[in-house]
């Protein structure tokens, strides 16, 4: 998706990103190309057996090369929580309903009591990650 959305905006992706979400969403400590005092602070991942794993390369892009701390990725819920952008409204919007399930654009749905359950997870070897989001119940995590 990243090598498309550059292909569409005519920058890189880590300008796209910056420009229309980190930016505004003032995630100043969210990117995928750390400066050395970043980098210090980086999580390291581990292996099932405790081993060191690889930094994730940069190329990944949108998927797996983007690095954030704890407060940056809580403006982030934030912001999906409160579904005030556009954006935000249209990516929530189910189209590929089954049952109570369904799929947005990249993210996953599901209905109870009335609530809406909107997540995605995703990783990479050493490292997981997964966002929450209740909007009736303005929870997330």
């Amino acid at each position: 998706m990243g090598y498309i959305l550059e292909r569409v905006y005519g920058m890189p992706y880590e300008d796209l990103l910056k420009k229309k979400i980190l930016g505004p969403l003032k995630m100043r400590d969210t990117t995928i190309t750390l400066e050395p005092q970043q980098r210090d602070r980086m999580a390291k991942g581990y292996d099932e057996k405790g081993s060191l794993m690889p930094d994730s390369p940069d190329q990944l892009q949108g998927a797996g090369a983007i690095k954030s701390t704890v407060n940056d990725m809580l403006k982030y819920g934030q912001w999906q929580v409160e579904e005030k952008d556009e954006a935000v409204k249209l990516s929530h919007q189910p189209e590929y309903p089954s049952g109570n399930y369904s799929a947005g654009l990249n993210w996953q749905m599901m209905s109870s009591a009335g609530n809406r359950i909107v997540w995605q997870d995703g990783n990479i070897p050493g490292f997981t990650s997964l966002c929450i989001n209740l909007p009736e119940l303005k929870i997330g995590w």
